[in-house]
């Protein structure tokens, strides 16, 4: 019970924090132009032959706007290519030093760069400046070193290895001035078709019952809960919420 209030509190708290107005423009959606998940490279000993090491990465090619400038923020606007005139009566140019994208996987997760991967920030983050360019990062693609959806030679190499992510990959612009953001949609690169086994089998052990109902509770609630993902949005909408909550209580009634 106490759980469930907390997490009738949660998604309060996050309907009225949907409410607050903005003066800010609104960003165009980027888009993702390619994705490369390169063969992983398998390193021998020498004198046993026994795998050792193992080197693999791969891109995300992205523009941050399609148009004028890379910088549009109105989805209606006229832009003459043989004049170079933008009508400026019908969008607004974002101001480049507020401007900066985030790389999603799957259910809207978050990719963090962090200080291992990308040396060059000493704190790990999620949101990389617009036109920033630097170990890994330019201002068209992001290197992700050591990650992989190509997991099954390094599994039989003997190497204990999980995916990058198991569906799709992403990415969003964000426009952020002191205290007031907006964003752009998430756009994503889907590399395979959503991976369901079991639509409502949350703790994935083949059935569908109360077990599923609060490990998903668990999750939400910020718990350390192992979920599978796929099968927990079972209303379908990319995100888990209370929504699949209620609708794998009404599978189990």
């Amino acid at each position: 019970m106490k759980k469930l209030s907390l997490l009738f509190l949660m998604v309060l708290a996050f309907a009225v924090s949907s409410m607050a107005q903005t003066t800010l423009p609104r960003p165009l959606n980027p888009e993702v132009q390619d994705w490369i998940d390169r063969q992983p490279i398998i390193f021998e000993d020498t004198i046993t032959n026994e795998p050792v090491e193992y080197v693999t990465a791969c891109e995300m090619m992205f523009q941050i706007g399609m148009d004028f400038m890379q910088r549009p923020v109105a989805d209606d606007y006229y832009f003459d290519i043989d004049e170079l005139i933008v009508d400026t009566l019908t969008y607004t140019l974002l101001d480049e030093q507020y401007v900066s994208y985030t790389i999603f996987t799957d259910f809207n997760e978050e990719f963090v760069f962090t200080p291992e991967m990308y040396p060059q920030f000493e704190e790990p983050t999620t949101r990389i400046p617009f036109g920033y360019e630097g170990g890994n990062i330019e201002y068209w693609f992001v290197h992700f070193p050591g990650k992989t959806n190509n997991v099954e030679p390094l599994r039989e190499a003997g190497f204990d290895v999980e995916p990058f992510f198991q569906w799709r990959i992403g990415i969003r612009t964000n426009y952020i001035v002191g205290d007031e953001a907006t964003y752009s949609d998430i756009v994503y690169w889907e590399i395979c078709d959503k991976p369901v086994t079991l639509l409502g089998d949350v703790d994935d052990d083949g059935m569908v019952g109360i077990a599923d109902v609060t490990t998903l509770i668990d999750y939400i609630l910020g718990g350390t809960s192992k979920i599978n993902k796929f099968n927990a949005d079972v209303i379908s909408d990319e995100s888990l919420n209370i929504g699949d909550v209620t609708s794998i209580i009404d599978m189990i009634l």
